[in-house]
């Protein structure tokens, strides 16, 4: 999550969606003021002891809320990055998987017990997309959801917006895979999309 005071916005950083290539293209222009909880590369947290004990960066909307003033929330740029779930589920595997040479080779068994295995179903980079950016009712917090397919225009939406710089995003702790449907068969994508149906419903995604 990253709070600018300098420009007014809030970044809602929801795990596997290009949250570090916003990062680091945000952070040259990030005043004394502004705040940023974050884990990886750098270890940053936000001046909240509650939200700083999370241990990582991504924080819900629902989280943070509570902790900022109203006219911080109400008038603050909030936004998120949002990509297909099914592409997005692969790029976890990929990533819980990097360490393995036996995924690269078959996939398919560790893509299964992925989706089956709940206990990775509370997993911060598993969780579906929409408990980042709604609230306990399933409504939207935020006021622009940007896509990862289109991530350079997302972002040049919001520097539009909040008048920051716009610049060239990197790609930033890239995991490693082919296309999605490539690993995908119709049970594992039916699995998927029933344990995403919020995502896809919220973010207009198909298969």
């Amino acid at each position: 999550m990253i709070i600018s005071h300098k420009y007014k916005f809030i970044f809602i950083a929801i795990p596997k969606t290009g949250t570090h290539a916003i990062r680091f293209a945000v952070r040259p222009y990030m005043s004394e003021s502004d705040m940023e909880q974050v884990g990886l590369f750098i270890e940053k947290k936000l001046p909240f002891d509650e939200i700083a004990r999370i241990k990582h960066g991504h924080i819900k909307a629902k989280e943070i809320k509570p902790f900022l003033s109203e006219e911080i929330w109400n008038t603050y740029f909030k936004f998120a990055i949002v990509r297909n779930p099914l592409d997005r589920f692969v790029s976890y595997c990929a990533f819980m998987n990097r360490s393995n040479p036996d995924f690269l080779l078959n996939p398919s068994p560790y893509l299964y017990n992925a989706i089956l295995n709940k206990n990775n179903h509370k997993h911060i980079l598993f969780i579906p997309q929409s408990e980042f950016v709604n609230d306990n009712n399933n409504k939207l917090m935020v006021d622009y959801i940007g896509r990862q397919e289109s991530l350079q225009a997302s972002f040049d939406h919001v520097c539009a917006v909040t008048g920051m710089p716009t610049r060239q995003l990197e790609v930033i702790n890239n995991s490693e895979h082919k296309p999605y449907n490539e690993y995908l068969d119709n049970e594992l994508t039916e699995k998927i999309k029933t344990f995403y149906k919020d995502d896809f419903g919220n973010f207009k995604y198909s298969a």
